[in-house]
């Protein structure tokens, strides 16, 4: 990271997508194999299903920033640099809170602090960094077309979502589980919750997207990464034993309307673009 930093904008936003794109997929894919390296003590399917999560939260910004690389509104840009201070911010408040607090394992280890804490404090100050030196900052007037009523809706609910899982990490899935959660499961969850807040910046500044394809963009990257999720989450409800019945109508069901928002504001625009072409 400090090798990049001063190499532009362009540099930063490049690596910066390479490496979290990797990474979340590494956390979906082999999140065992990512853990056992930070955590000492035994790793459960719990742990494995909070880091799963985290990935699939990650990769929504990672790709929304490879998809917009060369989007000509300079609000894309500085959206994304911005959700990525907020995330890191939160994510980095979460991690050494957790790092000096869980004294019993299964806990964070030293390599979770050097290799893990110090790289993501670089992460946030390289982000803060660009924003800051930013001076086009665009933002178009709003349109208040059907569009952004549902990024709004978005915005919302994700910053509903973002809010209870950073706060009340322990009361909003004690019940969806059959067993107790240890601080370890809960310090995950609130790093699924850094993320969650930095996809709300994303949706909450996307209604001043000059461009109707960087709008579509967003919602059709939240439809396909909320579909794997709701997928992911029904693997694990009906093939692993930890889940009770709440976790479908706590976790999948709020994920799916979330979905379905989302889907309708993307029909919506397929439709309107549509019927302008017939025209």
């Amino acid at each position: 990271f400090l090798g990049i930093l001063p190499l532009g904008q362009k540099v930063w936003i490049s690596a910066d997508l390479t490496i979290t794109s990797a990474w979340g997929l590494m956390c979906i894919t082999f999140p065992q194999f990512v853990m056992q390296y930070q955590v000492d003590g035994e790793i459960d399917m719990q742990h494995e299903y909070f880091y799963r999560l985290f990935g699939f939260v990650l990769l929504v910004t990672s790709l929304f920033g490879v998809l917009t690389q060369n989007s000509d509104d300079p609000t894309v840009k500085i959206t994304f640099l911005w959700s990525r201070v907020i995330a890191t911010s939160v994510y980095i408040l979460n991690r050494v809170y957790s790092i000096y607090n869980i004294t019993k394992d299964p806990q964070w280890n030293d390599r979770s602090l050097y290799f893990g804490t110090y790289g993501d404090v670089l992460w946030f100050l390289g982000s803060l960094y660009h924003s800051l030196r930013c001076q086009d900052w665009g933002y178009a007037n709003e349109a208040h077309l059907r569009i952004d009523l549902h990024l709004r809706m978005d915005t919302l609910l994700t910053f509903f979502m973002a809010l209870m899982y950073f706060v009340f990490p322990g009361h909003v899935f004690k019940i969806q589980v059959d067993g107790k959660l240890g601080k370890l499961h809960l310090s995950l969850i609130r790093n699924v919750a850094a993320f969650l807040f930095g996809t709300c910046i994303i949706s909450a500044s996307a209604t001043r997207f000059s461009s109707q394809d960087d709008k579509m963009t967003f919602l059709a990257l939240r439809i396909l990464v909320n579909s794997c999720i709701i997928t992911f989450q029904l693997i694990a409800q009906f093939f692993q034993s930890p889940w009770s019945i709440y976790h479908v109508y706590f976790s999948i069901v709020t994920t799916a309307v979330w979905t379905l928002n989302a889907g309708l504001g993307y029909m919506h625009e397929v439709k309107k673009l549509n019927k302008d072409k017939v025209e």
